[in-house]
């Protein structure tokens, strides 16, 4: 036997620290073992150390005693045991690497005040640590390991804010209020205090100490002097422990309530105020001032406003128990709230006398009904805790709708007036002069046609000018425009009538010899228009109310307008058609609508279209319809604590607009029931889902009407809304319905099915087509009755005593691709076709479509080139086929026949496999490949049999959800 030697790991521990030292109680996380151990060879690891502790001190001297290596805790020990050691456990070791480190103990020095300690590693045993690779254990050098000796200074307390104080704001006008609140804890030693000093901010009543929840010293109140707290031997905090000190005081100040501000505590100390039970030593604590948190003194805040859950709404006439008003009343954080009223004042244009049983409703709790007026109290009692919520429902009856009279008293709308005058007549002159002689002719020309006079030999210039007077009156190519006359030598031409039109006569005159002839202008001059009369009629803008009466008086002939809508546009259009369309007045004036008035234009100008105009406005009334319902909400309550006031403001909330709910014309829902074949005799089948949507309030539908199009009897009975009607001709009354449509976006589908006629012998014949259609619909929207009249057709459906359904592919092509394909016959598809429980179906044609993929790949078209066998059996079926014919890259439709049809017995199935020749496959695996689906639903035929169609070959395109996939095969 050999016996191998092993060279272990080395651990030796260096000098000990601290020395000998005072420490002050009260030190926290403080060294009280530290030392360098030295590891060699290889790492080991740490297991477990006990320290003896030497000394007087008691054995709760130390808190949060922890083990430390290099900086990281590693270990924790809960306390000295009654041997007097400290000892610490590592789970699992801990690894101590080659080289130096560093292994401490650190505690909190709580008592053992004038008492000494040092911590000793007094044995090799006393430190576990273990070779990292032999596993055995290596015992130390350098021990014993002792510190110095430590003596604990006298005791002391700590004073701060009480962490767990977390209060921001306190009520005014309360007793007993904490205001501050402080920890104080003694370390060392127990430490008495007996003086106490405490500085309120602000003057309050009744300041009074507690510690741990018994009153200390006596009760004061505070008027601007610090206040001293004797304490006598009330207040001993033992070493280690905390005591809380709380300061009470009424928000009071000489017994009137302070109800805002701030308020803190100051809390302070005389000299020497404290005393070390053991060592008897002196203290002041604190040793300086704490401040107290500043507190918000408030008084019971209470906050109301609109429910963001309830919106406004449009509500419907003649409906109980209607929600008018939701809010939510919200209490501060300062103190509880007691709420004692809630008043409900009722606003709006809806007359309060048309409402009844209003009532509130509070956490379910509902108030008596009243008959309401406009303000309205409730009296509560209940308590809102702080910070918390509660809502508030208001409820009343809506009566009914009628009409409410106006009452905003327009003034009459006010008239400008343009007067009318005559206008003045376009003159001109032409004077004669010169020296008179016989036989000369003299002539005065208008607008280019002359009037001439020969002179006599007596003639003078007067003579002259009233010969061409006469001359122009005679001039039928003038005399209806102007007229003349004369006056000494002077000749006077007028226009004869009024106007500017006047002013365009142009004048000139002629003479010869002696004779002098001078026209006062080219043309006639002094010519003015009739003034035509203009007036205007406007309406006061913030006069104007759905309702009021708006009447214009012209020269005695009154025509009214009344307004539809509330602004001045619609009146003054309102006001000018009236005028226009009365034909007395239309005779006389013209209106045109200016939006914020009306002209008023003379059709003649001048005195003679001249006019008198007045106009009034007088209260009308209005539909409720569009009328509204608001309340508003106020609320009384005190603050629990404080008992001051704290109601509420005045909340307006919600607006209800009344209307009469109103039904759209139903749509057909998308997912009503296809076009299909249905089975004679089945009951409550669905054939239409209609959507209804309510209009300004929700609806109740008590009544649906029908109508049946069909060659025969193909409904017997129409059900909706869990009432069932016979169809007596081709119409079907459901009655006694209540179904409820609201007043939202999506409406309200509701679905119709029905029962159908037997097809067959003692039935009606099969393939017979019915059509329901919804005619009527009457329902009530309140108290009020109306009716709907739509003309919405649910899709056709053909009636058959059985049905085929159809499906492509089956076990040989599972996930749609068959078995591989090679030049010769080829499976190309399975048809899967079973008959309704009801009946045996006959199939006739049976349509395939073919597409071919490859270089080559192609089925040629002949005659019966398709075989067709019983997927069970393997048998060849006898059938037809025009010829399917395929070429490459293309695709080919046929229908297969089946000689004498293929009858499928009620509630069978049969599976057909279809065979195609396939030729020009080659190429390498998935290169080529035929792909086979059904071709269009109109070309497969079959027989109702039981519904008496034999040979007569009833199309498929209703067969419900008819096949579209694909089969493929490849090589």
């Amino acid at each position: 036997m050999t016996v191998a030697s092993a060279n272990l790991a080395t651990v030796a521990v260096g000098t000990v620290s601290p020395a000998t030292t005072n420490v002050n109680a009260g030190t926290t996380n403080y060294t009280i073992w530290s030392s360098q151990l030295s590891v060699g060879t290889r790492s080991v690891n740490l297991m477990h150390v006990s320290y003896k502790v030497i000394g007087s001190i008691p054995q709760n001297a130390f808190a949060n005693i922890k083990l430390f290596l290099n900086g990281t805790q590693i270990a924790t020990a809960s306390g000295i045991d009654s041997n007097g050691l400290i000892n610490f456990d590592v789970p699992g070791g801990v690894a101590v690497q080659t080289g130096s480190a560093t292994l401490e103990v650190r505690a909190d020095v709580i008592s053992g005040s004038n008492r000494t300690f040092s911590l000793s590693l007094q044995n090799a045993a006393d430190m576990i640590v273990v070779d990292s690779n032999y596993g055995v254990n290596v015992a130390a050098t350098g021990i014993p390991a002792t510190t110095g000796t430590v003596t604990i200074s006298q005791g002391t307390v700590s004073v701060s804010v009480d962490p767990n104080f977390g209060v921001s704001t306190v009520p005014g006008g309360a007793s007993g209020v904490i205001v501050s609140q402080f920890a104080l804890k003694a370390y060392g030693e127990d430490m008495k205090i007996s003086y106490l000093t405490v500085t309120p901010s602000i003057n309050v009543d009744n300041v009074t100490l507690y510690a741990n929840n018994a009153q200390v010293g006596s009760v004061y109140n505070y008027t601007g002097t610090a206040l001293t707290f004797s304490l006598g031997s009330s207040l001993t905090i033992p070493a280690g422990t905390t005591v809380i000190l709380v300061v009470k005081a009424d928000t009071k100040s000489s017994g009137n309530n302070i109800a805002t501000g701030t308020i803190s505590v100051a809390l302070s100390a005389p000299a020497n105020n404290a005393q070390g039970m053991s060592s008897l030593q002196l203290a002041t604590v604190p040793s300086g001032t704490v401040n107290g948190p500043s507190l918000t003194i408030t008084s019971g805040a209470l906050t109301v406003a609109p429910d963001p859950n309830f919106s406004s709404q449009s509500i419907v006439a003649n409906t109980s128990n209607q929600k008018i008003g939701s809010y939510v009343l919200q209490a501060g954080s300062g103190e509880p709230l007691n709420v004692t009223n809630l008043n409900v004042a009722l606003g709006g244009s809806f007359p309060v006398t048309s409402l009844s049983n209003l009532y509130t409703s509070v956490n379910g709790v509902n108030a008596t009904p009243i008959n309401p007026a406009t303000n309205n109290n409730f009296p509560v009692s209940f308590v809102l805790a702080t910070s918390s919520s509660q809502t508030v429902g208001i409820y009343a009856d809506i009566g009914s709708m009628g009409t409410i009279a106006n009452t905003n008293n327009p003034t009459d709308p006010a008239a400008t007036t343009t007067a009318a005058a005559n206008g003045t007549v376009a003159t001109g002159t032409v004077t004669v002069s010169g020296t008179m002689t016989a036989s000369t002719s003299t002539s005065v020309t208008v607008n280019g046609y002359p009037s001439t006079y020969i002179t006599g030999g007596s003639d003078t210039t007067t003579t002259v000018a009233t010969a061409l007077a006469g001359a122009v009156n005679s001039n039928t190519n003038v005399n209806g425009t102007v007229s003349a006359s004369a006056t000494g030598g002077v000749i006077t031409i007028s226009a004869k009538v009024a106007g500017t039109a006047g002013n365009s006569v142009t004048l000139t005159a002629t003479s010869s010899g002696a004779i002098v002839l001078t026209p006062s202008a080219g043309t006639l001059l002094g010519g003015t228009a009739n003034a035509t009369q203009v007036m205007t009629v406007t309406p006061g803008a913030s006069n104007v109310a759905v309702g009021n009466v708006f009447s214009v008086t012209i020269n005695s002939t009154t025509v009214n307008y009344t307004a539809t809508v509330a602004t001045v546009a619609n009146v003054t259009a309102g006001l000018a058609s009236a005028i226009n369309g009365n034909s007395t007045l239309s005779s006389v004036v013209t209106a045109s609508n200016q939006s914020t008035y009306v002209r008023v234009t003379a059709n003649a100008s001048g005195t003679a279209g001249a006019f008198t105009i007045t106009a009034t406005a007088t209260n009308g009334s209005q539909s409720a319809s569009g009328s509204t319902i608001q309340t508003t909400l106020t609320v009384a309550a005190t603050g629990k604590i404080s008992n001051s006031s704290a109601n509420s403001s005045a909340v307006a909330g919600q607006i209800s607009t009344l209307g009469s709910g109103s039904l759209n014309t139903p749509t057909l829902v998308s997912d009503s029931p296809v076009s299909q074949f249905v089975v004679g005799g089945s009951t409550n089948n669905p054939v239409a889902d209609y959507n209804f949507v309510s209009n300004n309030g929700s609806s109740v539908i008590t009544e649906m009407d029908f109508t049946v199009t069909s060659a025969s009897t193909t409904v017997t009975s129409v059900s909706v809304g869990g009432q069932s009607a016979s169809v007596v001709g081709s119409t079907s009354t459901v009655t006694g319905l209540s179904i409820s449509v609201p007043m939202t976006y999506a409406g309200m589908n509701v679905p119709v099915s029905v029962n159908y006629n037997t097809v067959g012998l003692g039935g009606i014949p099969s393939n017979q087509t019915a059509t329901v259609t919804l005619t009527t619909v009457k329902y009530n929207s309140g108290n009020t009755s109306l009716t709907l009249t739509p003309s919405v057709a649910a899709n056709a459906m053909t009636l058959v005593s059985s049905k085929p359904t159809v499906t492509l592919g089956g076990t040989q092509f599972p996930n749609g691709t068959g078995p591989k394909m090679v030049n010769g016959q080829v499976l190309i598809a399975q048809v899967y076709v079973g008959a309704d429980s009801h009946g045996p179906v006959n199939l006739e044609h049976l349509p395939i479509s073919v597409s071919a993929t490859g270089a080559s790949t192609t089925i040629s078209s002949s005659a019966n080139n398709l075989v067709v066998k019983d997927d069970s059996n393997g048998q060849t079926l006898t059938t037809t086929n025009a010829g399917l014919g395929v070429a490459i890259g293309g695709n080919g439709t046929d229908a297969v026949a089946f000689t004498g049809g293929y009858q499928i017995q009620a509630g069978q199935s049969k599976t057909f496999d279809i065979y195609a020749t396939v030729s020009g496959v080659s190429g390498s695996s998935g290169t080529t490949s035929v792909t086979s689906k059904l071709g269009s639903a109109s070309l497969l035929t079959w027989d109702d049999v039981n519904g008496g169609t034999s040979g007569n070959g009833i199309t498929g395109s209703l067969i419900y959800n008819y096949p579209t996939n694909t089969l493929t095969v490849s090589n």
